[in-house]
C-alpha cells in the first residue's frame, strides 16, 4: 500500500492562467524547455477566460485535490529561464518550515522599469540585491511562484483576489503575500530566475520585452560599495 501511494504522488501541480491575450512564441519555448527535477510526477492546469484571481483559486483546488506537494504559477506573459523551476524546487527544500513562497523576478511592462519585489511594505521597489541572491521579501509577483501546497490549509479563502484599493493597485500578487506572512509564513525571492516580462503592441503586432537594465545594481559586479543581499529581513 505505501509502495502505491508513493508512486502515486504528484510532486509538481503546474498551474496557468491564461488571460486571453496573444501568447510570445518566446513565452511557448521557455516554457516546453523548461528543466523539471529528476523522479518529479507533474499535472497541469489551465484556466482561460477569468479573473485572475479566480483562475489561481480554482487550480489551487485542483493541485490540493490531485495532493501536488508544490504549486507551480507561470503566466502566459513570464518567460522564464529553463533552470527556474529546479531553482525554485532547490530554494524551498532547503529552507526551513516556515518558508512556504518562493519566487522568481519579472519587472512591470513600463519603462523605466523595476523589478516586482518588495521589502517592506509602501516602501516600492526593492533594488539592493545581487543576481544569484536569495533573500526573504514581504511580497514578490506570482508570475513566476513556487507554493508548497501545505501551505493552502493554513490560510483562509480567497487565497487570491484582485483587490481594487489605493494600497493594492488592483494586485493579487500583494493581497496572497500579505496573507501568506499575517499566517506567520515567510517567501524568498530566487535571484537565479530572472524571467522576461512580455507585454503585447497591438500597434506594432509584435511583443516588447521588459527585463533588468544591464548597469542596474542587481546585476553589476559585487563589490563592498554593493554587496549582496542579506538572506533574512
Amino acid at each position: 500500500m505505501e509502495d502505491s501511494k508513493m508512486l502515486a504522488a504528484v510532486g509538481l501541480a503546474i498551474c496557468v492562467p491564461f488571460s486571453g491575450r496573444p501568447v510570445a512564441p518566446e513565452w511557448a519555448l521557455c516554457f516546453a524547455a523548461q528543466n523539471y527535477p529528476l523522479n518529479m510526477k507533474r499535472y497541469m492546469y489551465a484556466v482561460k477566460g477569468k479573473e485572475v484571481g479566480e483562475s489561481r483559486n480554482e487550480m489551487v483546488l485542483n493541485a490540493i485535490k490531485a495532493q501536488a506537494k508544490y504549486v507551480w504559477f507561470l503566466d502566459d506573459d513570464v518567460a522564464p529561464p529553463f533552470h527556474a523551476v529546479r531553482s525554485l524546487i532547490n530554494q524551498l527544500e532547503n529552507a526551513d518550515e516556515k518558508t512556504m513562497v518562493c519566487g522568481g523576478i519579472y519587472c512591470y511592462k513600463y519603462s523605466p522599469t523595476e523589478p516586482v519585489v518588495f521589502r517592506g511594505e509602501g516602501l516600492g521597489a526593492f533594488w539592493k540585491w545581487k543576481q544569484g541572491d536569495v533573500f526573504e521579501v514581504t511580497s514578490i509577483g506570482t508570475g513566476c511562484m513556487l507554493i508548497k501546497t501545505e501551505v493552502f490549509d493554513k490560510i483562509p479563502k480567497p487565497w487570491f483576489k484582485t483587490v481594487d484599493t489605493a494600497e493594492f493597485q488592483q494586485n493579487d500578487d500583494l493581497y496572497w503575500c500579505q496573507k501568506v506572512r499575517e499566517a506567520g509564513f515567510k517567501i524568498l525571492a530566487d535571484g537565479n530566475v530572472l524571467t522576461t516580462h512580455l507585454d503585447w503592441d497591438s500597434d506594432a503586432q509584435d511583443f516588447v520585452p521588459y527585463e533588468l537594465p544591464d548597469d542596474c545594481y542587481p546585476l553589476r559586479p559585487v563589490t563592498e560599495l554593493e554587496p549582496r543581499c542579506e538572506r533574512s529581513l
